[in-house]
Parts: C-alpha cells; sequence; structure tokens
C-alpha cells in the first residue's frame, strides 16, 4: 500500500540530503543529453547544406551517402538515450536506499545493454498493439453511431454514378476528409483511457529491471504488473502531486518550437529561419537543464522511494520468478 505523496517527497529529500552531490550528478545526466541534441542539430544542419551543394545526376552517390549519414544521426538519440535515461533510474534507486553513488552509475543501462533493449521493444510493441487495437475499435464505434451518417449517405450516393477508379479514389478521400474528426476525437479517448491503464500497469518496469541483475524484460513488465496490481491509485497521486513539474516540462519543451508558434502567429523574425530555430532549441536546452537541476533529483527519489514501498530490499534469490 502507497504512502501519501508528501511523506514520498519528504523521504526525497532525506536521501538527498545524504546522497554525495546529488546536484552535480543531474547536471551531468542532463548536461550530456543536451550536448549530444546541440551537437545532432548541428551537425543535421550541415548535412542539409553538404547535400543542397550535390545536385545532379553527378552527385547522386554523394547525396545517398550523406541522406544515409543524417539519417543515421537523426536515429541516434533514440537509440542511445533510452540506456542513458535508464541509468539514471538506476542512480535514483541507489540514492532512495541509502546507498552509495557514482558517476559510473548513469551508464548502467548500457552495461544491461541486452535487457534493456529488450524491455524498450516490448514496451514499444505492446504500445503499437494498443494503438492499432484502438483504431479497430474506433471505426466499430464510429460506424455505429450517428456521426457515420453523412458518410454512408455519400457513399450510396456514389454507387449510383458511373466514376473512374481515380474520380472514385478521389471522392473516397474527400469524404473520408470531412469524418476524419469524429474519428479521431473517438480514436483519441479509446487511446487515452487504454493507454493510462497500460502505462501504470508498466509503470515500474525499469526500476524492476535495474534492481534485479541478471532478470529479463519479460519478467520485469510481468512484476510491475504484479506491484501495480492495487496501487495505481496511490501512484496517480504521486504524479498529480507533481503536476508543477510536468506542466513546466510542457512549457519548456514549447520552447523547442518557439519558431514555429511564431510563424503560426504571424510573427516572423530579421533572422535566418536556422538561425531562428537554433535560438530556439538553446533557450529549450537550457531551459530544460536548470529545471531538472532544480527538481528532477526530488521527482525521480520520490518515484524510486514508492517503487521500494511495493518492492522492498530482495536478493536476486528472494526476487519475482517468472
Amino acid at each position: 500500500m502507497l504512502l501519501s505523496p508528501s511523506q514520498y517527497r519528504a523521504n526525497a529529500k532525506e536521501s538527498l540530503s545524504k546522497a554525495e552531490k546529488p546536484g552535480r550528478m543531474i547536471l551531468l545526466h542532463t548536461g550530456v543529453a543536451t550536448l549530444l541534441s546541440f551537437l545532432l542539430t548541428l551537425a543535421d544542419h550541415f548535412l542539409d547544406l553538404q547535400i543542397a551543394t550535390t545536385g545532379g545526376l553527378g552527385g547522386l552517390g554523394t547525396r545517398a551517402i550523406l541522406s544515409t549519414t543524417q539519417y543515421l544521426l537523426r536515429l541516434l538519440p533514440m537509440v542511445l538515450l533510452p540506456f542513458w535515461q535508464i541509468g539514471y533510474t538506476y542512480y535514483a534507486l541507489r540514492v532512495a536506499r541509502g546507498q552509495e553513488t557514482g558517476r559510473r552509475d548513469l551508464l548502467e543501462g548500457f552495461r544491461r545493454f541486452g535487457p534493456v533493449l529488450r524491455l524498450q521493444l516490448l514496451t514499444a510493441m505492446l504500445f503499437i498493439g494498443l494503438a492499432l487495437a484502438c483504431s479497430y475499435l474506433a471505426s466499430f464505434i464510429f460506424m455505429v453511431t450517428p456521426w457515420s451518417t453523412p458518410l454512408i449517405i455519400e457513399m450510396e450516393k456514389l454507387k449510383l454514378q458511373e466514376l473512374s477508379d481515380a474520380a472514385l479514389a478521389e471522392a473516397m478521400m474527400a469524404m473520408l476528409q470531412d469524418s476524419a474528426i469524429p474519428l479521431m476525437i473517438i480514436f483519441g479517448i479509446c487511446l487515452l483511457i487504454s493507454g493510462l491503464f497500460l502505462f501504470y500497469r508498466i509503470r515500474l518496469a525499469e526500476f524492476w529491471l535495474m534492481d534485479h541483475p541478471g532478470h529479463g524484460a519479460l519478467a520485469a513488465l510481468l512484476s510491475s504488473r504484479k506491484l501495480m496490481h492495487g496501487s495505481w491509485k496511490g501512484m496517480l497521486k504521486i504524479d498529480l502531486s507533481f503536476w508543477w513539474f510536468f506542466l513546466l516540462e510542457l512549457v519548456v519543451s514549447a520552447l523547442g518550437m518557439g519558431d514555429t508558434i511564431l510563424n503560426s502567429l504571424g510573427v516572423s523574425m530579421s533572422t535566418d529561419a536556422f538561425v531562428t530555430y537554433l535560438i530556439f532549441f538553446c533557450l529549450y536546452l537550457w531551459a530544460q537543464l536548470m529545471l531538472y537541476w532544480w527538481k528532477k533529483n526530488e521527482v525521480s527519489v520520490t518515484y524510486a522511494h514508492a517503487y521500494l514501498t511495493l518492492c522492498p530490499d530482495e536478493t536476486t534469490e528472494d526476487a519475482v520468478k517468472m
């Protein structure tokens, strides 16, 4: 049974007060991710400039190499950052337990590359499968509600007309576009409800995996489901107690899209488009670094204490067997 959010936050503050230089650790963790994002953004722009100079058939080979390199660099954060992030989860867990911590803790995700990779893939497959199931459910609900009536009437009219395949396809696309908004609303509601259910079932999978060396991703997912059974309301209360932190994260993320927001408002800056983007992107990186330095440790260690309530210290032999 989970305690009150205030109790976990008090425990987190006490644990951090005993930890060795936690502020430096979060600056290191966030700073590495920030520096990687900044360097990859510059590299992406440089490759764009190089690709623009390889016009014509003569530069086809060079353009293909540069485009492939650019694509791989864009994938790099998606490949590396999950292992770096779960290393910080391991660090927060050690802080909550009052164990000795160090910079090597942040590399724990890379040291357990296989199980962490499988956990990421299984989690992605679960959410992709959920999204597909929600799309079918949303289509069914749409077809049995009055929202589908205009679409059905228009489709019946099309049967009475002799249209070419191209004209028929164009007419179908126009009708589907008219029906897209109610269909997306239904899909969004289905995905939100089922997504939250799945999210809280696997919420503790990363903590469990980092806490049980030698165990696999499937065991982490199943153990998280077992730990969260009857505890999701308590975890939701903890989430709601940090609403201001998550709201600030959204505000900070909006800084990264500042150029797009200004364009949508009809506001233009005198600087080059990439320079404008880079200014807002750097503001976003700096704001995220400051936000995380201020409160990220407290938030993460709070969740680590909640995990320890549900799954207290165990030896590997006493761990949940799957």
